[in-house]
């Protein structure tokens, strides 16, 4: 039976049951010096993950899940309007908290909290929260607006564990929105 070298790209013959996928010994070890050489290669690379994860601070990761759940909340109102304007058009979006990340720390990843903002809105009239509120109200009704409120006061507990996990949920949601487009 007829083979190609993984090695030296030459062709061979191999005896029936024969599972080699080198011409000769020669060619046979210096595959195995490369596998073993792409392992390490694999393994420094596992580490050094491991060793980048173990120096990131805990705001790093909360940063980062700040920026999936927003590509997350984005993806999610796709095709909805800006909730304080109503516009849907071209613009770029932000994703828009009714109640403030720095007066209310807690609900920075209250999905009923967070919507798709225009620049505008979100900017340059600081949240339209006026407008963003009774938008809010149509949008996701007065019983889980109101949730919403009495959760406010709540403080936040996250974990780095729970902060990993909600990273790794977020990308996947992302993943199955991006797919269903």
């Amino acid at each position: 039976m007829a083979r190609t070298c993984k090695n030296c790209r030459t062709r061979f013959f191999a005896v029936p049951g024969d599972m080699r996928n080198y011409c000769s010994y020669e060619c046979g070890t210096q595959l195995a010096l490369a596998n073993l050489e792409k392992k390490k290669r694999k393994d420094w690379a596992g580490e050094k993950k491991r060793m980048k994860d173990g120096l990131m601070s805990t705001q790093k990761w909360l940063q980062l899940l700040q920026k999936e759940f927003n590509t997350w909340i984005r993806e999610r109102d796709r095709d909805l309007p800006c909730i304080s304007c109503g516009r849907q058009n071209n613009v770029q979006y932000h994703a828009g908290h009714l109640m403030t990340v720095g007066a209310y720390p807690n609900l920075r990843f209250d999905e009923d909290n967070v919507h798709k903002q225009c620049v505008h809105c979100n900017k340059e009239l600081h949240g339209n929260i006026l407008e963003y509120r009774e938008r809010l109200i149509d949008r996701i009704g007065e019983e889980r607006f109101r949730a919403l409120e009495a959760r406010k006061n709540e403080p936040l507990h996250i974990t780095l564990p729970e902060i990993k996990e909600k990273i790794q949920h977020y990308r996947k949601l992302v993943k199955q929105l991006k797919q269903q487009q």
